[in-house]
C-alpha cells in the first residue's frame, strides 16, 4: 500500500461520502417521524365517556294524569389537540325491549376544545311507566365529528343501561358497551 497523497485524499473523500449518505438517511427518518407527530397532533379524537338517566314525572293539572319521562345525558370528551365539532346523527332508544320515540332536539351538535368534556342531552322520552330497578335501556348512537369539514369521522356505539335502583327520583344505574365503540 502506498502512502501517496492521492490515496489518502481518495480515502477521505470516500469516508466523507459515506458519512454524508448516513446523515441524509437519518435526516429522512427524522423528517418522517416529525411528519407522523404533526399528523397525530392534528387528528381529531372524540370519545364517549358516560351516560346518566334522569326521570321526570309530569302531572297534567286538568286531568291529574301522570306522564313519565326519561332523559339521557351523554358525556363526551375531546382527548385530542385540535378543536372539533360533533353532530349527533342518530340516537335510537329502546326501553325494556320496546322502541321509544324521542322528543325534539334543542340542538344536535356542539363544539369541544382540546381536552374538554361536555354533556349532551337526548330529548325526553315518554315511558309507559316509571323506571324500576332491573329495567334496561339500550341506546344506539351515531356521532359525526371533525376538525375540518372536508374530513369527517364517525363514532358508532350501542350502550346498554341497567337501572339498579330508583330512590326518591334518583336513578342508580350502570352502563356497558353492547357494541363498539367503532370509529370510521
Amino acid at each position: 500500500m502506498s502512502d501517496s497523497p492521492n490515496d489518502l485524499g481518495n480515502a477521505l473523500t470516500a469516508a466523507m461520502a459515506c458519512i454524508t449518505a448516513w446523515m441524509a438517511w437519518e435526516t429522512r427518518k427524522m423528517s418522517a417521524a416529525a411528519q407522523a407527530t404533526v399528523e397525530l397532533d392534528s387528528t381529531p379524537y372524540f370519545s364517549f365517556t358516560g351516560i346518566t338517566l334522569n326521570q321526570v314525572t309530569a302531572i297534567r293539572q286538568l286531568t291529574a294524569e301522570q306522564k313519565h319521562y326519561v332523559q339521557l345525558v351523554l358525556s363526551f370528551k375531546n382527548p385530542g389537540r385540535v378543536r372539533l365539532v360533533y353532530d349527533v346523527e342518530r340516537a335510537d332508544l329502546v326501553f325494556c325491549e320496546k322502541a321509544v320515540p324521542l322528543g325534539q332536539y334543542d340542538s344536535h351538535s356542539g363544539v369541544l376544545h382540546p381536552d374538554e368534556a361536555n354533556t349532551f342531552f337526548i330529548p325526553d322520552a315518554l315511558l309507559e311507566r316509571p323506571l324500576h330497578g332491573g329495567d334496561t335501556t339500550t341506546l344506539n348512537l351515531s356521532v359525526r365529528y371533525w376538525s375540518q369539514a372536508a374530513n369527517r369521522h364517525l363514532l358508532k356505539v350501542t350502550i346498554k343501561v341497567t337501572v339498579l335502583s330508583v330512590d326518591a327520583g334518583t336513578i342508580n344505574a350502570k352502563w356497558t358497551f353492547a357494541s363498539g365503540p367503532s370509529y370510521a
